[in-house]
């Protein structure tokens, strides 16, 4: 009788280690998706912050000149490779480029429009509209 004792006390042992070992995989697999989850979120909150402050710059720049030439020759210093950066946020070269801000803009009178938008690989991250008025276009 003892030996059976014995065989059910370590049955019931092994099956709650069993159980032990169900209940922290799944824990731990959840835990992963969450840190997995918080990853994606931060590197998402990382592009829109980088795109927001870029495209916020470039529109600064266009509304505190007085003329076209003004706002390219300031670019043109900013800018001097362009509006290419890489995965780090550094400016860089078209070749390598990783994130792209494009501005268009179009010239009505004296009122210049456009936008600005940054995007990766076809996706835009952010755009912005923008509405000037050209003081020394306005003179001509």
């Amino acid at each position: 009788m003892i030996r059976r004792n014995r065989a059910r006390s370590s049955s019931l042992f092994l099956l709650e280690l069993i159980i032990s070992i169900l209940f922290f995989s799944i824990a731990s697999a959840i835990c992963v998706q969450l840190f997995v989850k918080s990853h994606t979120l931060n590197t998402h909150a990382q592009e829109l912050d980088f795109a927001v402050n870029e495209c916020c710059s470039i529109a600064e720049i266009i509304t505190s000149e007085d003329s076209r030439e003004q706002i390219q020759d300031t670019m043109n210093v900013l800018y001097p490779d362009g509006l290419y950066f890489d995965k780090d946020y550094n400016p860089c070269s078209e070749k390598s480029a990783y994130y792209v801000i494009t501005v268009d803009m179009t010239a009505d009178g004296s009122l210049l429009q456009g936008s600005i938008a940054a995007s990766h690989k076809d996706k835009t991250i952010y755009s912005l509209e923008i509405k000037h008025n050209l003081q020394k276009e306005a003179k001509r």
